[in-house]
């Protein structure tokens, strides 16, 4: 096949018709997806394109914002003698009808006819290649998949991206909890987080970064992930019943949270002086929520609010959860055993449940 065949055409503008971009290409299928290839400027193509980054307030989105120092590396490399890069990826939405259409030809050949004033082409991976190249006209290859969903879009993205280096992980985490059909079961552990991190009645509603566009304004003191390993914690050590909903168990983990935020209320709110919402003090509070809940339940006692809170404010008012307290030199894993250790000596958990809590048992 002629090598003109992937050249692209400049747009041409006729009386009696839209200003349309034709590029010649082919047309065949990629896996279980049919795709049309061809080549562009990076111009052109970051002209008729998007990208859909994820907007934390609403959840609309998938992507994560442009990394200018990743898309300025890439521009420097790009335009040197020899360099080259995979094709990039985009997807033409449905529906086309005056936006986008493709001629099919003989042997394969294909022709890729965009009309103005629209951009029909989703960024599904090439968002960081071309962040920076829309001043810059030198041809790269680019592959369109046809007719994805926003949500067959996201699909593919965390795919591709979920072993990339440098992709947040909460940005996964969060995708993984749009894609999944029965998020409950599936991963009690992500439900959790993004039951904290969503419900209005949450302490953590609008605190959590899922590796998005921040809302303006909003505190993101932690992260979707850190959420979520904490909530493998409590699970761990609650074991919660078989039969219990996972909804009931995020309920109860609310309360205490809510309890937190009552016992320790400067260092909720002054998240850059204390490690209590760091993750040595969420994974230590987490593990010692399951502890606290499982005992409960072996005494017949509901653990609400009530319940946490007085048991807390008994034990642990004086806990120092500043950076310059005995937690300061502690990170990671390690440290937030070592806070666990601390808190479970300085609550004296065993000795004290039994008389440090208001006397309340299941309806």
């Amino acid at each position: 096949m002629s090598g003109c065949i992937f050249a692209f055409w400049h747009c041409t503008l006729r009386a009696d018709r839209q200003a349309k971009t034709t590029f010649l290409g082919v047309t065949g299928r990629c896996a279980g997806r049919a795709a049309f290839l061809g080549f562009a400027s990076a111009k052109e193509l970051s002209e008729l394109s998007f990208a859909e980054v994820l907007d934390e307030s609403s959840g609309k989105g998938y992507q994560r914002p442009v990394n200018r120092s990743h898309s300025l590396d890439f521009r420097r490399y790009v335009q040197r003698p020899g360099s080259t890069t995979i094709p990039l990826t985009f997807n033409l939405r449905l529906p086309n009808e005056g936006i986008w259409t493709i001629e099919k030809r003989a042997a394969g050949a294909a022709k890729l006819i965009i009309y103005d004033p629209h951009r029909p082409l989703s960024q599904v991976d090439c968002q960081h290649r071309l962040g920076c190249l829309t001043d810059v006209d030198i041809p790269l290859a680019f592959m369109c998949l046809l007719g994805l969903s926003v949500e067959e879009e996201r699909d593919v993205f965390t795919t591709i991206n979920s072993k990339a280096r440098g992709l947040n992980p909460s940005l996964i985490a969060f995708n993984e909890s749009q894609l999944s059909q029965d998020l409950e079961n599936e991963a009690p552990d992500l439900y959790m987080a993004i039951r904290l991190a969503d419900d209005s009645d949450s302490p953590w509603f609008n605190r959590l970064s899922k590796g998005g566009m921040p809302t303006i304004g909003m505190k993101r003191s932690a992260s979707l992930r850190m959420i979520r390993l904490a909530a493998r914690r409590y699970l761990a050590e609650a074991a919660p019943p078989r039969l219990q909903p996972m909804s009931a168990e995020v309920d109860t983990v609310k309360q205490f949270w809510l309890a937190v935020t009552e016992v320790f209320p400067k260092a909720w709110s002054q998240p850059r002086k204390h490690l209590l919402t760091k993750g040595v003090g969420i994974y230590s509070l987490m593990s010692l929520a399951g502890q606290i809940v499982k005992q409960a339940r072996e005494r017949g006692r509901a653990a609400d609010r009530l319940y946490f809170t007085t048991l807390l404010s008994d034990t642990l008012t004086t806990f120092d959860w500043s950076s310059e307290g005995p937690l300061g030199a502690y990170g990671g894993t390690k440290g937030a055993q070592r806070a666990l250790e601390l808190l479970e000596t300085q609550i004296n958990l065993l000795q004290q449940l039994e008389n440090k809590c208001p006397t309340k048992t299941f309806s």
